[in-house]
């Protein structure tokens, strides 16, 4: 693997921002449409929206408790031919595991990704859009047992761009840090860009979204806070 380490500064650097003050986003929107895939669940969220604006990702629950031990399924809303209409599809983990999946990450050729649950352990997904189904991504090393009742994922792919080349969070041997890769790289399991920003005495890295040009944007925990990362390619060619 590949280690893009930030370097000794005395103060964050210019592409980390400080929690700013709480808003009132709605206000700010012409529109704001309810999101709910009326699969019989009673909480959805959407994640993900592709770079064209045509698919959405998301996850909804069936019931309770709301937390990753909990009844929930991933969702997926398409155009569905007609003008100004959506259809929404509904999926778990496949060949008769009909395990708990989240749907975190689309893009425009309707590749998918995410995790889902199995047992104690959370396992990132990839589903590409020519698949009849989705494949366990878990990168070397990962450490997948998780607390299914508490809202850290150590696992999970969180972002996918056009090209295939994914981002999220990775949990090893030295902590949960963030990750890049090239989802379609024969040895992308093995062979990986971790982003840990330990010059920074980060704890914890989670990487949230990733564009075309491989600039990431997400979170990086320190001792005494919380702030935003956003970084430019740090994937080798």
């Amino acid at each position: 693997m590949t280690k893009f380490t930030a370097p000794e500064l005395p103060a964050p650097p210019p592409w980390f921002w400080s929690p700013f003050p709480s808003a009132n986003i709605c206000a700010l929107s012409s529109e704001v449409v309810e999101l709910d895939p009326a699969f019989g669940s009673i909480y959805a969220e959407g994640f993900s929206i592709s770079p064209n604006g045509q698919q959405l990702s998301g996850t909804y629950f069936t019931g309770q408790p709301i937390d990753h031990s909990g009844p929930f399924h991933a969702f997926f809303r398409t155009p569905d031919g007609l003008p100004g209409s959506w259809a929404f599809s509904s999926a778990d983990f496949p060949n008769g595991q009909n395990k708990a999946m989240s749907g975190r990450a689309i893009n425009d050729n309707n590749d998918r990704a995410g995790f889902f649950v199995d047992k104690n352990d959370i396992v990132p997904f990839i589903w590409w859009g020519n698949a009849a189904n989705p494949a366990r991504f878990v990168l070397e090393g990962a450490q997948l047992h998780a607390d299914l009742h508490s809202g850290l994922i150590p696992n999970s792919v969180f972002a996918i761009n056009n090209d295939g080349f994914v981002a999220g969070a990775y949990t090893g041997a030295n902590g949960l840090v963030g990750f890049v890769v090239n989802g379609k790289a024969a040895d992308a399991q093995n062979t990986f860009t971790i982003v840990d920003c330990k010059g920074l005495g980060a704890t914890r890295v989670l990487i949230r979204a990733l564009n075309s040009a491989r600039e990431i944007v997400g979170r990086v925990d320190v001792l005494n806070g919380t702030f935003g990362l956003v970084s430019l390619d740090v994937t080798a060619d």
